[in-house]
C-alpha cells in the first residue's frame, strides 16, 4: 500500500541501533524518501537467574544474547516473540515454541498451552 499509494511522500523511520534491514530496503527497492533516526541504543544487562525455572521467554535475539552471557537453556523450553528471535536461539537448542502472532499476549497464551 504504501509503495504503491504514497510513492511520492517522504517518511522518518524511528529504529534503535541493532535492526533489521526489512523497512529500509522496502523504501530503497521502492525509491521511497526516507531518514532514518537512531533513537534508541540496545545495550544488554546481563542478570544469572539464580532460582528454578522451565522455560523462558525472549521478545528480541539482544534477550537472547543477553540472557546467555550468564545463564545455559540445558533442556528448558524457549518461548519467541517471533521467527528472528528463534533463529538466534536455534544452534542453542530445539527447544523453541514460537508465538503464533508477534505479540506478547501471544507469547502467553503459548506458555499457557504449554504447561496447560
Amino acid at each position: 500500500m504504501i509503495a504503491s499509494k504514497y510513492k511520492n511522500h517522504s517518511f522518518t523511520f524511528f529504529c534503535g541501533n541493532i535492526r533489521r534491514n526489512t523497512i529500509p530496503d522496502f523504501f530503497q527497492q521502492n525509491k521511497i524518501a526516507y531518514m532514518e533516526i537512531v533513537v534508541y541504543e540496545t545495550k544488554l544487562k546481563p542478570h544469572q537467574i539464580k532460582e528454578p525455572f522451565d522455560g523462558v521467554l525472549f521478545f528480541s535475539p539482544s534477550g537472547v544474547n543477553s540472557f546467555l552471557e550468564k545463564n545455559s537453556l540445558k533442556n528448558r523450553i524457549c518461548f519467541c516473540i517471533g521467527t528472528t528471535t528463534a533463529k538466534a536461539l536455534e544452534n542453542r537448542t530445539k527447544n523453541i515454541v514460537i508465538a503464533s502472532q508477534p505479540t506478547v499476549d501471544n507469547v502467553i497464551n503459548e506458555v499457557i498451552k504449554y504447561y496447560k
